[in-house]
């Protein structure tokens, strides 16, 4: 169970307690508390919206010369999937968001961008991230709610 002395637990530490209880790697918990993050599902203790999260991870993206991910627009033509002479294949991600103008976008205007964006796991895809989910926080009451949400199994830890 919720050890009762932390009121609170971060995404690292569920994901390794959590893992082994749900037969998933502890990468893939992480995924999925990040993956249920994106969705809305579960809010986090630091109180920053998943909103404000894709704008600066977005900003950022844009401003690498070989981003990770590529962040799209429904006006723009994104970069073809294969390269010069070799053919060699772009497989990052492309995500669509809803214009080129983030202080325009909505938590409604993002719906398919999240929905999009808790498939991309950030070990994988941008784990100069990583950490800062790893040290998400999480409430007891958080926790249980996507628990009853999901249907997984009661903890044991």
């Amino acid at each position: 169970m919720f050890p009762i002395s932390r009121p609170e637990l971060s995404f690292g530490d569920i994901s390794e307690l959590w893992s082994p209880e749900l037969k998933l790697s502890r990468d893939r918990a992480q995924a999925l508390l990040e993956g249920m993050f994106w969705l809305g599902e579960i809010s986090i203790v630091s109180g920053i919206t998943r909103l404000e999260l894709l704008k600066r991870l977005v900003k950022w993206m844009r401003n690498c010369d070989f981003p990770d991910i590529l962040f799209v627009t429904p006006e723009s033509t994104p970069p073809p999937k294969t390269m010069g002479l070799t053919d060699y294949i772009d497989l990052r991600p492309r995500v669509v968001v809803p214009s080129g103008d983030a202080g325009t976008w909505t938590e409604a205007s993002c719906d398919a961008t999240f929905e999009a964006m808790s498939e991309i796991p950030s070990l994988q895809h941008y784990p100069e991230w990583s950490p800062g989910f790893l040290a998400t926080k999480l409430t007891r009451n958080e926790f249980f709610k996507l628990i009853a949400l999901r249907d997984f199994p009661y903890p044991t830890f």
